[in-house]
């Protein structure tokens, strides 16, 4: 009957200890409280899901302020976040995928009234989850614009490219057919056409992307 009783009193010790352990490990990354003045300076954190990012335009005046436009932020990305007085999230600095946060006065915020979607950023334990060409399309251009060698790359995912179709004096040209290149294709790439975006070449000569967006190569 002793050994029982002390049976009992072990298994009810390591009990307590295991939801100690699992309430401690819960909130290692726990984050502070989204009211508190903690998400008043600029905090670089990841992101935990995908979320829905509103462009803002900031010429207008604060009431008259309007989303113009919508994209996602991608699970895994290194953002730098902060709270303001008119918007739950607005960032700092570049985002992942997405480009610039502040241009020509328009800027992306984030509409979810919680920190669900973000967690601590430590350095050492950080794999980078964002596109490796995470700098905008104006940043590839201006390094481009027409008098760079064109640059082999390999696709990230899966893109429509289009064929230019060229009439008899080189000037009124049109898109004309499209293609889909797969995931994992190696391509030479240049972003130095002004009407449509990427020009491609080797194999693919005479075909561009007419997609402003760089989060498609490495």
């Amino acid at each position: 009957m002793n050994f029982k009783k002390i049976f009992i009193s072990v298994a009810a010790t390591l009990a307590l200890g295991t939801v100690a352990i699992e309430s401690t490990s819960k909130t290692v990354n726990a984050l502070p409280s989204v009211n508190t003045d903690y998400w008043f300076k600029p905090r670089k954190m990841i992101t935990t899901k995908n979320q829905q990012l509103l462009l803002i335009n900031g010429n207008k005046a604060g009431y008259q302020q309007t989303a113009v436009k919508r994209k996602t932020l991608k699970k895994g990305s290194l953002v730098t976040v902060k709270q303001s007085a008119s918007w739950p999230w607005i960032f700092s600095g570049n985002i992942p995928g997405i480009g610039s946060n502040i241009k020509n006065g328009y800027f992306w915020v984030n509409m979810n009234h919680s920190t669900n979607w973000l967690k601590k950023y430590r350095k050492q334990s950080h794999k980078a989850n964002k596109p490796v060409n995470y700098k905008n399309y104006s940043y590839w251009f201006k390094k481009d614009d027409w008098l760079s060698k064109p640059r082999k790359v390999k696709l990230t995912k899966n893109i429509k490219i289009r064929k230019i179709v060229w009439s008899k004096n080189s000037i009124n040209h049109h898109l004309g057919q499209s293609k889909v290149l797969k995931k994992g294709t190696h391509i030479k790439i240049l972003a130095n056409n002004p009407t449509y975006c990427w020009s491609l070449f080797g194999h693919y000569d005479n075909w561009v992307y007419p997609h402003k967006t760089a989060n498609w190569f490495k």
